[in-house]
């Protein structure tokens, strides 16, 4: 019998690295979908930038990712 072990989110046991599925990145054991959440959730910008186009994209799903500068003056 041949088993083939994939590698999972530690986070959210997603598969990592499947073709077509860019949330599947492998970041260092956990996916980029759990990766890239926590950061934007922690007002990372880069990650927030790459979040909000993922959301567009219809890839993630909720609301989209605020910079803090723009969440510190009012525009929630």
């Amino acid at each position: 019998m041949n088993s083939i072990i994939k590698a999972a989110c530690a986070t959210c046991r997603r598969e990592l690295d499947v073709e077509g599925d860019p949330l599947s990145s492998d970041c260092g054991g956990d996916c980029w979908g759990c990766v890239g959440e926590t950061e934007a959730s922690l007002g990372y910008g880069p990650s927030i930038e790459k979040c909000n186009a993922e959301i567009d994209a219809g890839y993630r799903s909720g609301s989209k990712f605020k910079l803090k500068k723009d969440v510190d003056n009012g525009q929630e």
